[in-house]
């Protein structure tokens, strides 16, 4: 049975720890690990540090549940095991109307999001690139605080677009949010 059942993003590269220390004994410490994925998912790569085993994961297929297994062999000659289950999503974020003579700024919030903050308290947005489906025009996009904003106009009324905002932060991981502009006359 996993432990826990964790979202990401299709296009996400995210790190996912498996903590060992509460567990561990007094001067106990992982002498191997082994980190199994099943296909469909993309294990970049995993490490050890102290009583934690990291995963790095990328790609899936959106709306598919993978389970990920963590295996340990400590310094007692103890062995465990544990798994998490991974859904992967689109992570379509919010859809928006504009007419198509407005120029409008649309903000991919990574710290005041619903779903909870998603940057780490010190980790910081490093890079981003916005993306948009031909027809509706990216006139600039800002990054400040862990919020992207794109500034974006045209459209032909009665067409949604989609636009994605991927990021890069400062600890390595990316992520990726689409939001979907429905443009209608006024």
């Amino acid at each position: 049975m996993s432990e826990a059942i964790i979202p990401k993003a299709v296009n996400a590269v995210l790190d996912f720890p498996f903590d060992w220390a509460t567990w561990l004994g007094d001067g106990e410490t992982i002498n191997s690990h082994e980190v199994t994925v099943p296909s469909g998912i993309t294990k970049d790569s995993d490490s050890k540090s102290g009583g934690v085993v990291t995963v790095w994961l990328s790609g899936g297929t959106a709306g598919e549940i993978y389970t990920v297994a963590c295996k340990i062999a400590t310094s007692l000659s103890r062995t465990i095991e544990r798994s998490i289950d991974v859904y992967v999503l689109e992570r379509v974020v919010e859809t928006f109307q504009k007419d198509p003579s407005d120029v409008l700024e649309y903000p991919f919030d990574w710290v005041n999001h619903p779903t909870g903050r998603w940057l780490g308290e010190s980790e910081t947005i490093s890079s981003h690139v916005i993306s948009a489906d031909t027809g509706i025009t990216v006139d600039s996009d800002s990054e400040s605080g862990g919020i992207v904003t794109a500034w974006l106009s045209g459209g032909t009324a009665g067409t949604s677009y989609d636009v994605a905002c991927k990021i890069v932060t400062s600890d390595g991981r990316t992520d990726e949010r689409t939001i979907k502009i429905l443009v209608q006359q006024r």
